[in-house]
């Protein structure tokens, strides 16, 4: 769990492991085929300005994929 301030509100994140299988599967059960698969990290100047954030260099906040339909 992590919090953050921006203009004035406090937001409380909720850090929440769900398997890559997970996605994966429900994509094969959709007849998708995974086209393309990145983990975001955020840039380095940005976790110069926030170092808490460096632990994201490691565990990715995004997962971004494309799935097509063979």
């Amino acid at each position: 769990m992590w919090e953050s301030d921006r203009d004035g509100i406090r937001f409380t994140f909720v850090d929440r492991v769900i398997p890559l299988q997970r996605y994966t599967r429900a994509l094969e059960h959709a007849g998708l085929l995974i086209e393309r698969l990145r983990e975001a990290a955020p840039p380095s100047s940005f976790v110069a300005d926030a170092p808490s954030m460096a632990r994201h260099l490691r565990i990715p906040l995004f997962l971004h994929l494309r799935a097509v339909k063979p």
